[in-house]
């Protein structure tokens, strides 16, 4: 693809990160730097609209701001977007075993989605985005 400096992004990919330490801050730093030659490149915008971190306070180097989304000490993993773009499921082991959990797009309103004896963790959208299959860990004994 051509470089056209007078190019204006023709979309917007919001991005969510899952931790921000190495990796993911140099990402942020990486974006924020380049945000504007990677548009005049590709048409495409990108931006750092949410991050998932234990802990919010500490120095990662990078700013951050309201893109922290979560801040409890569980971990917080295999987020996915709503259909709509309005909420995340992800799996977090907040209650002791991983289950998945619902929450609007700006960390509000988290709400633990699943009940299982079991872990779940894999999980998806249905395409209406009013619910969510997902997958439980079952421990089996052969002999």
């Amino acid at each position: 693809m051509s470089e056209n400096p007078d190019a204006i992004p023709s979309r917007t990919v919001r991005l969510g990160l899952l931790g921000c330490g190495t990796v993911g801050g140099a990402l942020v730093e990486l974006v924020a730097e380049r945000a504007d030659d990677i548009a005049t490149r590709t048409g495409v915008r990108l931006v750092v609209s949410r991050v998932a971190v234990r802990d919010p306070k500490r120095d990662r180097g990078v700013p951050l701001g309201a893109a922290v989304v979560t801040d409890d000490p569980a971990s917080d993993e295999f987020p996915k977007w709503s259909p709509d773009g309005r909420r995340i499921a992800f799996s977090s082991n907040r209650s002791g075993r991983y289950q998945v959990h619902i929450m609007n797009e700006d960390g509000t309103n988290v709400v633990q989605a699943t009940r299982s004896d079991n872990e779940a963790i894999e999980h998806a959208w249905f395409p209406d985005g009013r619910r969510i299959a997902y997958t439980e860990s079952w421990e089996r004994t052969f002999g």
